[in-house]
This record gives C-alpha cells, structure tokens and sequence, in this order.
C-alpha cells in the first residue's frame, strides 16, 4: 500500500453507518431536465501494423441555446483527449486500418456544473475528462472527477459486475425513481460540488475520483453510494503530481485493476439487503471479487487482464483462529486490534465467507440476511466501532449468525480453520 495522507469519505463495511463525508484519515501503509448544450467528439486515429497510433485534441462546438433553457448557465467550451492504445487481440491490426470513437456531450439545465458522457464501449479507446462528466447506466450514474483517462468499455464492464453480484448472491437491485437522495460532495471538491443539481432517480453514484491537493482517495462504500480512487486511472500529468506528493514511494499498475470497484459494489448491494459487521462484510467483498472476476474473465477482455495480474493478498490476523476461540474473535469484531493487524477484518472475514459458501451456497448471505434483519437489537441503520451500542449490537449479530447456521458454527468454523492451515498467523 502506499505511505501518506488519505483523505476518507464513505466508510465501507459498517463503517458505512458513519457517513462521513468530511472525515480525513492518515494510514501509514504501502436524470431529469433539458439539453442546453451539445457536442460531438469525434476522432479518427491511424493504427498501424505496429500496434502504434496517433493522438489529437478535439474541440467540441457549442449547440444554441433553445429559447426554454435560456436561463441555464451557458456551457464553456469542452476540451477532450482520446487516446487509442494498442489493441487487446494478438495480431496489430493490418495498416491503415482506421478507428473512429464518438463521444456526444451534453449538459443537463438542472446540472451547469457538468457533462453528461456516453463510453463507446471500445477497450482500446481512452477519454479524458478536462471537464466533470458523468455517464447514466440503468443502475448507476457513473460521475468522473477531471484529470482522468477512462477506458472506453469502462461503464460495460460495470454493467456486467454489476448483473454477476446480483446473479451470485441474488440481490438484485431496482432504482427507485421517487427517490431523491443527494450527496453533498463539495468537501471533496475545495467546497465547490460539481453534481450539484443531478438527479439520481434512485440510481447508486459512483464517484471515481482524481487524488487532489497531496491527498490520496482511498475507495469506500455505503448502501448508497460508493467513491473509487483507482490511480491507475489517472492522466500522466495527474499521476506525476501524485507521485511527487508521495515523494516517488508509488507504483503505478499497468492495467485497470476492477477488483477494486467489484469490492466496493459487493458491499453496496449487499448492505441495502442488511447490516453487517466489519468482519462479515469484507470477508463477503473479498471472496465476491474473485469469483466475480472469475466468471466473467472468459466474456470481458478487462476484467480477465484483472484475474491475471491481481495480486491477491493474505491477511495476518494476529491470534490463529480454532475451535475454542473462532466465536470470541468474531464477536470481537477486532474492534480494539493494534493498528499494524487492522486488516485482520479481511483475513477472517475472506476465510469464514469462504467457509460459509462452501457449505451452504451462495444463499449463505440471505440466509443470514433473514435473520439478521429479524432482530430489532440490531440498527438497520449499521454498527461500527465507536458508537456505544456497538458491542450490544455484535453480540447480537453474532447469536444470528448462530440461528442461521447452528450454534456450533463457530466451533465447525474454527476446526476447518486448523485443518486447512486457513488464518493461523
């Protein structure tokens, strides 16, 4: 991981519950309204034999402004960068063989302070934001921060996560047009918020994010939303400044790592269906991401690029788990674990979902669900360490996790651990 300042917004896991937006963490570790505007990018890049090709900035034009939107803020002109990279099949595609990518822009009456964008699907294609732009999906809003470069199957492969999570863990996920729900993202944004204005209609904000002002992006989740700060994403000139905040200690991935946002979007459509504590809900994101990458690395060029070169990690837990003390450690929620051991939430979590699927399927998350949801002891709203009820509340979870599974689950839990040398360190 990487040494310096973070900045931290929506908490993931139940740590969601906090919300909060203006928290500022340190971790020393490795649509609704009118078209006023509308343009249409188009470029045209040369792909030789060699696999190389040419680059251009395109201008876009400024449509008129009809006479109902007369009082939006007129849209300044839009700069864009679109970059085609070498092709993803084996063979350089034959010379003079031309590839064309059009990405229209528009900006929406109620939102002046940004661009609505459509991705054209093509891996190889790269847009770079200069301005705010968003991309609408049937269940998301994808909202990107300036200083990025955006590949152009990005969005596609967000649908297809999106429909794996659902189909694995069945929880599938219906946008509410009624609902109004904003987030005030103006602390992320020098006090400046530039999705001021968009409607949601219910669908989940996806917020990717640019690291900004020596400050690093960490990626986190909540029911509702979800901010992804995915440096690999970053133009060359944003990442130089990067590297220079973190005086050079950063390495830069050489592909889109999706296990990323597969994580975050585990934990978003899993916590509209229930609370969860910080064990179980980053031991659900981390099996989820793998076998999620797994099932459609055959279907998806991306997001097979992630199953090769994702470095999966193992997590030290500091007292190897067994039978005798599987169920204390749980309960314990290592809410009060040295700071060098606070990714034991991971290292547990990863060994007893994958415990739990294995012996009863993907429906292990409903099961607990249901029973979860069924206590009033437990606040709908998540637990986190910290509030006062936190440790009430885990005793709770944890009786559910029993009247789920049995009450010698844990005991089961702890044998299995033993037996296949599963988090003993």
């Amino acid at each position: 991981m990487r040494k310096g300042k973070w900045r931290q917004g929506l908490l993931c896991g139940t740590l969601a519950a906090m919300m909060a937006l203006g928290a500022c963490a340190k971790e020393d570790a490795g649509t609704s309204g009118s078209t006023n505007t509308e343009a249409a990018v188009t470029t045209e890049a040369n792909v030789t034999n060699e696999g190389t090709a040419t680059k251009e900035n395109t201008t876009a034009t400024q449509a008129p402004t009809t006479t109902q939107e007369a009082t939006a803020t007129p849209a300044p002109e839009v700069t864009t960068e679109v970059e085609t990279a070498e092709p993803s099949t084996e063979t350089a595609a034959p010379k003079a063989v031309r590839e064309t990518m059009a990405f229209t822009l528009s900006q929406e009456a109620s939102a002046p302070n940004c661009y609505r964008v459509e991705l054209d699907g093509v891996r190889e294609h790269v847009f770079t934001t200069t301005e705010y732009c968003f991309v609408e999906s049937e269940k998301y809003f994808l909202c990107l921060d300036k200083d990025l470069a955006i590949p152009g199957d990005f969005a596609v492969n967000l649908d297809a996560i999106i429909e794996e999570i659902e189909r694995q863990l069945d929880v599938e996920f219906q946008p509410d047009p009624k609902d109004t729900t904003t987030n005030d993202m103006s602390y992320f944004y020098n006090d400046f918020d530039p999705w001021l204005g968009l409607s949601f209609g219910g669908k989940i904000p996806i917020y990717v994010m640019a690291e900004r002002d020596g400050y690093a992006i960490i990626s986190v989740s909540e029911p509702t939303s979800m901010i992804l700060g995915m440096a690999e994403l970053l133009t060359d000139e944003a990442w130089d400044a990067f590297v220079k905040a973190y005086d050079g200690d950063v390495t830069r991935l050489d592909f889109v790592d999706y296990d990323e946002p597969i994580h975050e979007m585990t934990h978003v459509l899993t916590l509209k269906k229930c609370p969860q504590s910080q064990i179980f809900a980053e031991g659900l994101a981390v099996v989820y991401a793998r076998s999620v990458t797994d099932a459609l690395a055959d279907r998806y060029p991306s997001i097979a690029e992630t199953k090769e070169k994702h470095k999966y990690k193992e997590y030290l837990v500091g007292e190897a788990v067994n039978a005798d003390n599987a169920e204390r450690i749980f309960c314990s929620d290592y809410a009060d674990i040295d700071f060098e051991l606070r990714l034991a939430i991971y290292g547990y979590g990863k060994a007893f979902c994958t415990y739990l699927r294995q012996n009863y399927g993907d429906g292990f998350f409903l099961k607990l669900a249901q029973q979860v949801n069924a206590d009033p002891r437990i606040d709908r709203g998540g637990f986190f360490p910290g509030l006062e009820s936190y440790r009430s509340m885990m005793e709770s979870y944890t009786e559910a996790v029993k009247a789920a599974f049995g009450e010698d689950i844990f005991t089961k839990f702890g044998a299995w651990c033993v037996e296949n040398n599963m988090i003993q360190k």
